[in-house]
């Protein structure tokens, strides 16, 4: 389902702008922090010159991802300036304001934004898988994995909250089951890195290193970012 941020009908502004977007965030997905705001300056700019009135796109669609990529790189400042001007109708941006909260450890201001988000649009996973994510980051494996199911419950197609789930089983010591969620996962996506990896460290855990070791050749092959190549390096080593 479209969130209220995504586009609608199609016209040559708008077609445009949806290029330089999808770039913003291909390189957000891989966290490539600086290429997407040098993306936003070439990219945007570029189209804002061809097309004036494409700037009434940008607050739901490139502001947001901006914003998030100025929290990750530490210049919360600009972040929040920017994630205020986004509209509290866009899903996607309710999302993000509790992501950036969430790096700036405003935990309670975080669970706010998430909770606009889920109940917003419940029927749709990804703030639900969000939310698991940072609570399994502060510590809080139990609620972290309710949010996952309910990610699960949502879109049961969807990888993140299996293997992300996953990692919070291993955490809480039961990688038996977090096997049964990173195969489940390989289902809907076999190209991920990170699951691979951590996919091989619940086999490790359980003890079968064989298994293990044929996981983390799989992740070789795959992307991952600088610190997953150090934690395979790690584990694979281990």
């Amino acid at each position: 389902m479209a969130d209220p941020g995504e586009p609608g009908g199609v016209n040559p502004e708008e077609s445009a702008f949806d290029i330089a977007w999808a770039r913003m965030l291909v390189s957000t997905e891989v966290r490539d922090w600086h290429t997407v705001l040098s993306e936003e300056r070439s990219e945007s700019a570029s189209v804002f010159a061809r097309y004036p009135n494409a700037r009434s796109l940008a607050p739901a669609r490139t502001i947001p991802l901006l914003a998030y990529a100025h929290a990750n790189l530490g210049d919360f400042a600009t972040a929040n300036q920017l994630i205020a001007q986004t509209p509290s109708s866009c899903y996607r941006c309710l999302t993000l304001r509790a992501k950036i909260a969430e790096i700036q450890r405003q935990h309670a201001r975080a669970d706010w934004w998430f909770a606009r988000a889920t109940a917003q649009q419940p029927s749709i996973p990804f703030a639900y898988s969000d939310w698991g994510a940072a609570l399994l980051a502060r510590g809080k494996l139990d609620d972290a994995i309710r949010k996952f199911e309910s990610a699960h419950t949502k879109g049961p197609h969807f990888a993140d909250p299996l293997e992300t789930g996953g990692e919070a089983l291993i955490a809480k010591n039961r990688p038996d089951l977090a096997l049964v969620q990173f195969e489940e996962a390989n289902n809907y996506a076999p190209n991920w890195g990170r699951l691979h990896l951590k996919w091989g460290e619940a086999l490790l855990w359980s003890g079968d290193k064989v298994r293990a070791q044929k996981q983390f050749a799989v992740a070789t092959t795959l992307d991952l970012t600088p610190s997953e190549k150090a934690e395979l390096a790690t584990l694979s080593h281990g």
